[in-house]
C-alpha cells in the first residue's frame, strides 16, 4: 500500500481471523518458489513500508477459524503435498496458531511470511513442526526483516530470511540493506536486523525491489542481487508470480 496503510495493533482474537483474500496460485518467492499454494492474505499491518505494493486492507472480513480451515482445504489438491501460505499485511499480528495446528493435523505444509516483530501465543508449542530435520519442516517461517530487532521466539524458529534489495540504497559490508525500513532517512537509524548464530543453517534470500515505472532501476536491482548471490552465496528470489501474471 506504499506506506499509506494505517498501523494496526496486535489482535488477540483466538477464534477467528481478519481476512483480506484467499486464493490458489503459485508461490513465486523464497524456499517454496514454483509450488502450487493456497494463499491466505490476512488484513492489517504493524508497519507502513513506502515500497509495499500489496493491498491488504480493502474489503477485509472476519472469518471463524473452522470455516476458514474448511475454505482452505477446499482449495487443496487432495491427498498430501498441499501448501498454505499465510501472508499479509503482517499475519503474525493475529493469533494464527489455532489455524496452523488444524492445517498441520490435516497433513498440510504451512509457510508464514512475516516481518518478524510479533509471535502469536501457542506458536512455540508446534516446535516439532518448526525445526528442520530432513527436508522442509511442516511449518516454515520466512522473515523479511524491516526493523533493527525481531521477536526472540521468531529468531529461534526462523530459518529463512528474505531481504529486499534496492541498488541505490546504502548497504552494509554484507551487501544487505543498511537501514531498517521503519527508520530509513532518519538520523542514527542503525542496521537492519541480521540473523546470528547457526548461520550455516539459515537461508538468506535476496529479492530485487520492483519499480513498476522505472525499468532501468529495477534492472539495477536485479543485477545487484545476482552480484550478491555470486559474491556472498545468498539465494536469489524473484517474484515469479508477477513475471507470469499470477495473483
Amino acid at each position: 500500500m506504499f506506506g499509506t496503510n494505517p498501523i494496526r495493533k496486535v489482535d488477540d482474537t483466538t477464534d477467528s481471523l481478519l481476512v483480506h483474500s484467499l486464493f490458489p496460485t503459485m508461490q513465486g518467492e523464497g524456499p517454496f518458489a514454483g509450488r502450487r499454494a493456497v494463499f491466505l492474505r490476512l488484513a492489517g499491518c504493524s508497519l507502513a513500508c513506502s515500497w509495499c505494493d500489496t493491498e491488504f486492507e480493502q474489503d477485509s472480513h472476519r472469518i471463524p477459524n473452522e470455516a476458514l480451515s474448511n475454505l482452505i482445504r477446499q482449495e487443496g489438491l487432495g491427498g498430501t503435498g498441499n501448501l498454505c501460505v499465510i501472508t499479509g499485511g503482517e499475519p503474525m499480528r493475529q493469533n494464527i496458531a489455532p489455524l496452523c495446528r488444524t492445517l498441520l493435523k490435516a497433513g498440510w505444509q504451512v509457510q508464514i511470511e512475516t516481518a518478524g516483530i510479533h509471535w502469536p501465543p501457542g506458536m512455540d508449542q508446534m516446535e516439532e513442526c518448526l525445526i528442520p530435520v530432513e527436508g522442509d519442516p511442516q511449518l516454515t517461517i520466512v522473515c523479511s526483516p524491516k526493523t533493527p530487532k525481531l521477536n526472540p521466539y521468531l529468531e529461534q524458529y526462523c530459518w529463512n530470511y528474505k531481504y529486499i534489495i534496492d541498488a541505490d540504497e546504502p548497504a552494509a559490508d554484507d551487501g544487505l540493506p543498511l537501514h531498517a525500513v521503519s527508520q530509513a532517512h532518519k538520523k542514527n537509524s542503525g542496521l537492519m536486523f541480521r540473523p546470528a548464530g547457526e548461520s550455516h543453517r539459515r537461508n538468506i534470500f535476496v529479492q530485487p525491489l520492483h519499480y513498476h515505472e522505472d525499468r532501468d532501476h529495477t534492472q539495477r536491482n536485479i543485477d545487484r542481487c545476482v552480484q550478491l548471490v555470486l559474491e556472498q552465496g545468498y539465494r536469489l528470489s524473484l517474484q515469479t508470480h508477477k513475471i507470469l501474471g499470477l495473483p
